[in-house]
């Protein structure tokens, strides 16, 4: 709706939803005020109907326009996720989620949904267009993706930072503050300022090395203050986090006699230091004179105030070195004097010792589809073979026979094929004629681009339409043929190894199983039995022929096997047909 309110159904949809709270009989009222427009100006215009239209509804209406207005104000002005943050916190989405049934398991979904937005942010610029038709291809690819599971209460999180906004914990430990900020950016050869442009570092005529341009420093400068106020709204998300302890914790290299602060240094903290400093932990120890004074310093090691308590740990101190320092009780240090048990150490090699007895199942997705195990399977092959043969040589191997040329490529000009032996009407196919007509048709009805309609070989259609197999298609009744079928199965370890072809270990036991997805070109569904079809435009000849059957053969026979499990009757004859060979192979 951000990328376009004109639309009545996503409009409808969020009016309904908790972020606008409208009834559908407050629709209805919103309709009925403006009944010809679009639901967008009939929303625009609702407030300004002093008749027609409730002052509870008209209040609603507002509060919705003024925040829509601007999170797409925002939308063109900032990032993705920033405006959706903005959008949950207003309308306090995620805490009604929350109050709702599986409220943990929703939130954590909505917060998936942001960090798929987060991985958008950085191709902003080409449009919030850009991310829809993102999220849309993932729909069409029909990836199922596992639901995410709720957070799970009591429980160790860890979590970057980018991840935690919008999050809050009891605790929070924010480790490694004395790592390094990343500053590559600021050595590189040419660095791209706003207002100074492009800034190249200069090499002398002769020399191979390279050195920095006045405008490279002032761009190197400029970057530095940008770097810097970015690691401070991390550092500002981070320790906001925390609801009632929050923990910072870093190593650094200098001495821990010089951690404690001077009086002599300066009372306020100086955009110079700001800049100069390297680290996270490096900004604590400027800020930690402000607010603390000799008083509240136990020793120059330890220290407290209302807001803070502190310790600094040099490298030699006894909490790394010895179990019994002050921070370890005498019962709780283990006894490394007394020999242990032959029990224990009986114990300790059992779990040392112990095996997962579904190894195999752990290299296994659980869910694959045919195409990716037939893929697996040649790559297999192919590295076997890699081992036995030598290449050819580019310039003594023959060359391939040309192919016809088309503003579409091979894999275009498959689909397009695959397309129209999807919604040809069978019964009309007995002639080159019919199929040119029904090409017509599919044209006319939208089916067919026209780029794919002018890629069309008649002849090589008309061939296996001619054939025994065309002809006897089109002798079973409509209902039984179905092309284009997506299937769904079961398969476990047993199914696998009774394939010939499948000579790979999928599962190791036989409890194992992998949930296979495929698409079946087509399937005749007959009462006792079933046939099935698959269409190839592979451009072979009679000598790759054979290899390719062998390639394929894998994917029809695992679509065999589907279908005999889901449909429980025997797959009697199997087809291969390649289009540009005019051959058709039965398994």
């Amino acid at each position: 709706l951000l990328d376009n309110p004109l639309q009545d159904v996503p409009l409808a949809a969020v009016l309904r939803s908790s972020l606008v709270g409208l009834t559908m009989d407050e629709l209805v009222e919103i309709r009925l005020a403006d009944r010809r427009d679009l639901l967008w100006t009939a929303l625009v215009r609702a407030p300004k109907h002093s008749t027609d239209v409730s002052p509870e509804l008209r209040t609603k209406v507002t509060t919705f326009l003024e925040q829509f207005h601007r999170w797409r104000e925002l939308a063109r002005q900032t990032s993705l996720s920033q405006t959706l943050e903005t959008a949950l916190n207003d309308t306090h989405y995620e805490p009604m989620l929350l109050a709702g049934a599986r409220g943990a398991e929703r939130l954590t979904n909505v917060r998936r949904l942001l960090d798929l937005a987060r991985q958008f942010d950085p191709y902003q610029r080409q449009g919030l267009h850009r991310f829809l038709r993102f999220v849309r291809l993932q729909e069409d690819e029909e990836l199922d993706l596992e639901p995410a599971s709720p957070s799970t209460a009591d429980a160790v999180r860890l979590i970057s930072i980018h991840r935690s906004k919008g999050l809050e914990f009891p605790i929070v430990a924010l480790a490694c503050m004395g790592t390094g900020f990343n500053q590559q950016d600021l050595s590189g050869a040419v660095l791209m300022d706003e207002r100074l442009g492009l800034c190249p570092k200069i090499t002398p005529p002769g020399k191979e090395q390279s050195y920095a341009s006045l405008t490279h420093k002032l761009a190197s400068q400029n970057e530095r203050r940008e770097l810097r106020g970015e690691e401070l709204r991390l550092l500002y998300v981070a320790m906001t986090r925390a609801r009632d302890t929050l923990l910072l914790v870093g190593t650094t290299n200098d001495l821990a006699t010089d951690a404690h602060w001077e009086s002599s240094q300066p009372q306020t903290l100086e955009t110079k230091s700001i800049l100069a400093a390297r680290s996270h932990l490096k900004w604590l120890q400027f800020w930690l004179p402000l607010v603390t004074n000799d008083a509240e310093w136990t020793d120059d090691w330890h220290g407290h105030n209302a807001l803070l308590t502190w310790r600094i740990v040099a490298d030699n101190d006894a909490v790394f070195r010895d179990s019994t320092a002050k921070n370890v009780s005498a019962e709780s240090a283990p006894d490394f004097a007394t020999p242990p048990s032959d029990l224990s150490i009986e114990q300790l090699k059992f779990r040392l010792d112990w095996k997962y007895p579904h190894a195999a199942a752990t290299h296994e997705t659980a869910k694959t589809s045919v195409t990716a195990l037939r893929k697996r399977i040649a790559d297999e092959a192919d590295a076997e073979a890699r081992h036995v043969f030598r290449p050819v040589n580019p310039i003594l191997a023959p060359k391939l026979s040309d192919k016809r040329v088309t503003k579409l490529s091979a894999v275009e000009i498959g689909i397009a094929h695959h397309t129209f032996q999807q919604y040809v009407a069978i019964e009309r196919t007995a002639t080159e004629l019919d199929l040119r007509n029904e090409a017509g048709a599919l044209l006319d009805a939208g089916l067919l681009m026209q780029t794919q309609h002018d890629a069309l070989n008649f002849g090589d259609l008309a061939a296996f339409w001619q054939s025994d197999t065309g002809s006897a298609l089109r002798k079973v009744p409509a209902p039984s043929v179905n092309r284009e079928m997506e299937f769904t199965a079961r398969l476990t370890s047993a199914d696998l190894k009774r394939l010939p072809a499948l000579q790979t270990n999928v599962a190791a036991t036989d409890e194992d199983f992998i949930v296979v997805q495929g698409q079946i070109d087509l399937a005749v569904l007959l009462p006792e039995e079933i046939w099935l079809l698959d269409f190839k435009t592979d451009d072979v000849d009679e000598t790759g022929l054979v290899e390719k059957v062998k390639q394929h053969t894998p994917q029809l026979e695992t679509y065999a096997s589907a279908l005999e499990k889901i449909y429980r009757r025997p797959v009697t004859r199997c087809w291969l047909h390649f289009l540009r060979a005019r051959k058709t192979v039965e398994l």
